[in-house]
């Protein structure tokens, strides 16, 4: 599938995560039997073409993960109800220049209707992903949140590559 969820595991492995911890207890993703590879991503094709290259629009405060995650983007935005009207044409134009095919909204920044309002000038796929474990259905531990994101993100990629690629 994709190298997002490759990535993550590397970064996770780096720091230990889903190694036991010192003195007995789980890592935090899980009980201490769990490693942090779920069921339903143990089976991806690792080494696969990933996301670099795709082009995005982004909340700045899901920016770091976005980048990190390897998508390219195009620009940020803050609160959908602190942009002015010029500030979202900036955006359209430039999201409609570089042809961007997802824009991202950040759960806990409020509204999350950018992403939905853009689409109808921009041939992008909106997704809203979370900041925190929680923040989403199913999504009470970081490793699940994580996962629920990189499934959105994944998910709002595949539905692009049907509809415009």
């Amino acid at each position: 599938m994709h190298a997002v969820f490759e990535f993550v595991l590397d970064i996770f492995e780096g720091i230990g995560v889903g190694e036991e911890v010192e003195g007995g207890g789980g890592n935090g993703f899980g009980s201490e039997d769990e490693g942090f590879v779920t069921d339903a991503h143990a089976g991806m094709g690792y080494g696969t073409p990933g996301v670099e290259g795709v082009k995005v629009l982004c909340a700045e405060m899901q920016a770091g993960f976005v980048s990190w995650a390897g998508f390219d983007i195009v620009a940020t935005f803050g609160r959908p109800e602190d942009l002015t009207p010029a500030q979202v044409a900036d955006l359209i134009d430039e999201a409609q220049g570089a042809v961007v095919a997802l824009i991202i909204d950040n759960l806990q920044s409020g509204s999350t209707t950018l992403g939905a309002s853009l689409e109808q000038d921009v041939a992008a796929i909106p997704v809203t992903i979370s900041n925190f474990p929680g923040g989403l259905a199913d999504t009470e531990t970081w490793e699940k949140a994580i996962d629920r994101n990189v499934d959105l993100l994944l998910a709002a990629l595949d539905e692009w590559e049907e509809r415009y690629g």
